[in-house]
């Protein structure tokens, strides 16, 4: 029997999966489910047997589920397995996910092309010029290895399981996206070319948030849904709202700190205020014919927006305040006309008024959580001058926490809740810290690329039916950015997926621009 003969039934089977997309998305919704919430070790491994056969057929439509599952990585899926470890097993959905269609590609590579016998040389010549657009994603990978290294030695685990969730897998979503880019496009209108560029992402991105948003909103009310997902392994809190004073609480939603909410949020929702732009766009501004996209969008946009004010962050509600101002700077570039002066007077208030809420609802802007990040950048620039190649991977909370021995943490910090940060609130520290000087030169070196790539195809937001997308990214970007300043910005595997997946959007919206 020849090679081809012998792919043929799986070459079948593609093209019946092709042909039933939404069997394909049931069946990977419901092994999902069978493997995330049973408890029966045989319910947990059949689904996933079915998940993994339909993401053996279609890969691509399977990552739709890793930004849809990326923010419940604090409530995993748990394996008790218990003649091999007292301890259940504890993996991110997410994770499950990503490695299933990691897998699935594979083979699925191997199958369909790896059997053909005819060679194409230009192809990996075209692969290896690709490589040079990667060195910065390898200095990052090496020094993410260094920081499992020079981890020590009662945070290595911690540093290995970071290493996983925060450099690898991250990494791997991008070379993911990239090599499914023409498969992941969703068309823009029922009958037309335009597409929307890693379609299938964006809308996997955009419901997860708003799922996010609704759970959020939700607590907010004293409504709390997130048994329905599971339990938090670890979390700030004991309860999933924390007050906030004058019969107000900040929600968590899923995760497990209020900050951590609008995060995730405010990188969210500017871009689904892209894709609703750029789906009017190519509907020619109006709603008809239907076109259930800018509606769906639309939705879930103000749902994420709902999330961010009910997380009470005022670091995500400046940062949207950033993100709005970068939405509208086409608006801003042009003159000053009768019919762009409302827009842009309602735009001022806009800002003051978010502005000036951020710092009332929450009191004294130099009181509450500023004094303690004060000393937290103090200790984490003390700890670089004193380990100037950095700490490791998640090793801050060891050499912070004065219950291992290393701590130069300011007194007045023990006994309260900072006493357990486990990073410095400042991207730039955090980087140091974590990656040291190599994965901080890596990151600056991949922003900087970013922001070239972004800002000239986002100063011409009209000039294609999905240049305007790159607007959307670049404010949200512009939003975390701010926010990383007083926070987290990158090591969280909710956060570090995201990032990536703009990178990917990016580099693919400047090439079609350029083409």
């Amino acid at each position: 029997m020849s090679q081809q003969t012998s792919s043929l039934p799986f070459r079948t089977m593609i093209e019946w999966s092709s042909r039933y997309t939404s069997v394909v998305i049931a069946g990977m919704v419901l092994g999902l489910l069978l493997f995330y919430r049973s408890d029966a070790l045989p319910l947990v491994l059949l689904g996933l047997v079915v998940f993994g056969s339909f993401t053996l057929l279609r890969p691509h439509l399977a990552l739709l589920f890793v930004p849809i599952t990326m923010p419940l990585y604090l409530i995993p899926v748990s394996i008790s397995l218990p003649f091999i470890r007292e301890q259940p097993f504890w993996f991110p959905l997410h994770e499950i996910v990503l490695l299933g269609v990691l897998g699935a590609t594979c083979v699925h590579w191997f199958v369909t092309r790896g059997l053909e016998r005819d060679f194409d040389v230009s192809k990996v010549q075209s692969w290896l010029t690709s490589l040079r657009t990667y060195i910065p994603h390898a200095l990052f990978l090496v020094a993410g290895v260094i920081g499992v290294l020079i981890a020590v030695s009662d945070g290595r685990s911690a540093a290995l399981r970071e290493f996983r969730w925060v450099i690898v897998e991250p990494l791997i979503f991008l070379v993911l996206l990239k090599m499914h880019a023409s498969s992941l496009d969703m068309p823009l209108t029922e009958k037309g070319p335009a597409v929307l560029p890693y379609g299938l992402v964006l809308l996997g991105f955009v419901f997860g948030g708003a799922g996010v948003g609704v759970v959020g909103m939700l607590q907010f009310i004293g409504l709390d849904l997130v048994w329905l997902f599971g339990e938090k392994t670890t979390a700030a809190f004991a309860s999933n709202v924390v007050p906030l004073g004058g019969g107000l609480v900040r929600a968590t939603s899923v995760f497990g700190h209020p900050n951590n909410l609008g995060l995730y949020l405010e990188r969210v929702w500017p871009v689904a205020v892209a894709v609703v732009v750029v789906a009017c766009q190519s509907n020619h501004f109006s709603l008809r014919p239907w076109n259930w996209r800018i509606v769906f969008f639309g939705l879930c946009c103000l749902l994420c927006l709902g999330g961010v004010a009910v997380s009470f962050s005022r670091g995500a509600w400046l940062g949207s305040i950033v993100a709005v101002i970068v939405l509208a700077s086409p608006l801003l570039q042009q003159r000053l006309s009768s019919r762009s002066f409302p827009a842009l007077a309602g735009l001022c208030m806009l800002v003051v008024v978010v502005g000036g809420l951020a710092f009332s609802i929450r009191g004294d802007p130099t009181t509450g959580s500023t004094a303690p990040r004060i000393l937290l950048w103090q200790e984490a620039s003390t700890l670089i001058r004193e380990h100037p190649f950095g700490l490791g991977i998640d090793q801050f909370y060891y050499y912070h926490n004065p219950d291992f021995g290393r701590s130069i943490i300011d007194p007045s910090l023990i006994g309260t809740s900072e006493q357990y940060a486990r990073h410095p609130h400042n991207l730039i520290l955090d980087t140091w810290i974590q990656l040291g000087p190599l994965g901080l030169i890596a990151f600056v070196w991949v922003l900087v690329r970013f922001a070239r790539q972004a800002i000239p195809v986002a100063n011409k937001p009209f000039a294609t039916s999905t240049s305007f997308l790159s607007l959307g990214v670049l404010a949200a970007m512009a939003a975390a950015i701010l926010h990383g300043l007083v926070d987290s910005f990158y090591f969280w595997p909710d956060l570090a997926c995201t990032f990536w997946m703009f990178i990917a959007i990016v580099e693919r919206n400047q090439v079609e621009m350029e083409n």
